[in-house]
C-alpha cells in the first residue's frame, strides 16, 4: 500500500500535484545506492492515489547550480505545461555544511520529460535580511494567489531559528523578495524545511518540518519533527500570524509532508522516515530504501481547530469488511500474518475508564510493534523492530462518549494508525525478522466492539 521506489534511495515527496487528470508524485531519489547520495527527482503517477506507475527519473544533477543535487521543491501547472521548482545544491564546503542553495525551474509539455531553464537559478542565494543564514535556503513551495505566484522557501536565522522567506512572480521565472513570511523561536527548531502554505475554509495553514525541535513532554520526540500551524496570511504584507500549532504525526517515522488541493479536498503525503543513524532497509539487504505514507485527507476540527487526518477515501476500495464482533473475550483478535501481505484493522470500541487495549504485531518473545491504550494515553512501542532499539512514543486520546476508534494499516514495511476521529496519527516502519508473524488484539474490561473491519 505504501509507495516505494523500485531500487535505490528515496526521501522527501516533491512536486505532489495533479496534471492532465492524473496525480503526480515526485520524490528525492538516489538511483545508484540505498543510501542518501546526489539527489535526483524520482517520479510516479496514479489515477487513484493508491496504485502508482513508476516513470523515468525527472531531474538529475547537471547544471552548475545543481551540480551536487536537485533538492526538494514543488510543481505547478501553467499554460498546459508542468513546472518543477526545486533547490539546486552546490557544495562550497560540505564538511562544514556550507552550500550554495538556489531555486531553479524545469518545464515539461507532457508531464514526463523535463528540460531545465537555461537561466537557472531563478531565485539566487543572497542575504535577503540581515539575520538570514545564507547556507540553508531550500525547498520552494509554489502557490498561486490571484494573478501572481508566491514561493515559500525554508531558511534559518544566523542565531539558529527557523524562518520562511516569501517571493513573488508573475511568470514563475522572474522573482522578487517580498518578506519574511513567518519566523520561529528557540522552541520551534533550528531550521525549517519543506514548507507548505494552503487554505482550508477561512483558515490559512502552514505545514513544515523543523530540525531539532525541543521535545515538549511526549511531543516532538524525534530529532526532526513535522508540524502544522494555523493562522492568517496577509498577501499584501506577506506576513503570517500564528494562532496555534501541533505535531502532525506522533509516531517514529514521518517527515517532509506535502499537500495538494483539488476542489474542497486537501490531500497530504509524507516520507515515512526521519533522519537518523540507522536505516532498516540496508540491514535487511533490500535493493530499495524508503517509503511514503498513505495519502491522507486533511481538514480542521470545528471544535478545537486541530488538524485532522484520515486515509484518502480511495483506499476503501482496496479493503473489505471482514467481521463484526459483539461480545469480545479477553483476546478478541489473533491471526497469523505473512510479511508479504497487508491488512487494515478498523474499529470503534466501547470503553470504560479502566479499559486497556493492546494490539501487538509480531511474536511477544521476539521483535514486535505494540500499541497500548490506557487512561487516555496511547503508547506505541517497538521491541527491536525496524532494526531499532526499544523505544516508545505517546499521544493523548480523548475517546469521546466512551468510544475509542482506530484505523490501522500495515504492509510489509510500514504501519500507520489513525485515532480519535483523525485527531491523532502514529506511524512507524516495520521490519520483522520472521517470515510469518502474529497480529493480536486484547481488550480488558471492555464493553464491546461496534465494528471491526
Amino acid at each position: 500500500f505504501h509507495y516505494t521506489t523500485q531500487k535505490g534511495w528515496m526521501n522527501d515527496p516533491n512536486g505532489f500535484c495533479i496534471y492532465q487528470g492524473e496525480y503526480h508524485l515526485f520524490y528525492q531519489h538516489y538511483p545508484d545506492d540505498i543510501v542518501w547520495g546526489p539527489m535526483h527527482w524520482g517520479h510516479a503517477v496514479s489515477k487513484d492515489l493508491i496504485t502508482w506507475e513508476h516513470l523515468p527519473v525527472a531531474l538529475s544533477p547537471g547544471q552548475y547550480c545543481d551540480a551536487n543535487g536537485c533538492f526538494s521543491g514543488s510543481a505547478i501547472e501553467k499554460d498546459g505545461k508542468l513546472y518543477l521548482v526545486y533547490t539546486g545544491n552546490r557544495n562550497i564546503d560540505a564538511e562544514h555544511k556550507k552550500f550554495c542553495q538556489t531555486q531553479c525551474v524545469a518545464v515539461s509539455e507532457d508531464g514526463v520529460h523535463f528540460g531545465k531553464y537555461a537561466d537557472n537559478p531563478v531565485i539566487r542565494n543572497e542575504k535577503y535580511t540581515a539575520d538570514t543564514d545564507i547556507f540553508d535556503f531550500r525547498d520552494p513551495k509554489i502557490i498561486r494567489r490571484g494573478q501572481n505566484y508566491l514561493c515559500v522557501v525554508g531558511s534559518r536565522t544566523v542565531d539558529g531559528h527557523g524562518q520562511l522567506l516569501l517571493f513573488k512572480s508573475a511568470d514563475l521565472l522572474h522573482w522578487s523578495f517580498q518578506s519574511v513570511l513567518f519566523s520561529g523561536d528557540q522552541t520551534m527548531g533550528v531550521m525549517w524545511e519543506c514548507p507548505d502554505l494552503f487554505r482550508i475554509g477561512d483558515v490559512d495553514v502552514i505545514v513544515l518540518s523543523p530540525n531539532e525541535m525541543p521535545a515538549q513532554q511526549h511531543r516532538y520526540q524525534n530529532k526532526n519533527s513535522s508540524i502544522w500551524i494555523t493562522g492568517q496570511f496577509d498577501a499584501e504584507s506577506g506576513n503570517f500570524t500564528m494562532e496555534q500549532y501541533g505535531e502532525i504525526d506522533h509516531g517514529f517515522d514521518f517527515f517532509a509532508p506535502q499537500t495538494v488541493n483539488f476542489g474542497d479536498r486537501h490531500v497530504m503525503i509524507a516520507w515515512m522516515e526521519t533522519w537518523k543513524d540507522v536505516y532498516p532497509a540496508g540491514k535487511k539487504g533490500l535493493s530499495w530504501n524508503g517509503a511514503m505514507t498513505i495519502p491522507r485527507e486533511i481538514s480542521l476540527s470545528e471544535s478545537t481547530g486541530e488538524l485532522l487526518q484520515h486515509p484518502v477515501a480511495e483506499f476503501d476500495n482496496y479493503c473489505q469488511l471482514l467481521e463484526t464482533i459483539q461480545q469480545p473475550g479477553e483476546e478478541i483478535f489473533h491471526k497469523e500474518w505473512s510479511a508479504d501481505t497487508a491488512f487494515r484493522l478498523k474499529g470503534k470500541i466501547s470503553i470504560t475508564p479502566d479499559t486497556v487495549i493492546r494490539i501487538r504485531i509480531g511474536a511477544e518473545q521476539s521483535e514486535h510493534i505494540q500499541l497500548t491504550y490506557d487512561k487516555n494515553q496511547l503508547c506505541m512501542q517497538r521491541r527491536n523492530a525496524s532494526c531499532q532499539e526499544d523505544a516508545k512514543r505517546f499521544t493523548d486520546i480523548v475517546a469521546e462518549n466512551g468510544i475509542f476508534d482506530m484505523d490501522l494499516i500495515l504492509d510489509h514495511s510500514a504501519l500507520e494508525g489513525f485515532f480519535d476521529q483523525g485527531r491523532r496519527a502514529m506511524s512507524t516502519r516495520v521490519f520483522l525478522d520472521c517470515d510469518h508473524s502474529e497480529i493480536s488484539m486484547d481488550i480488558m474490561n471492555a464493553a464491546g466492539i461496534q465494528q471491526l473491519e
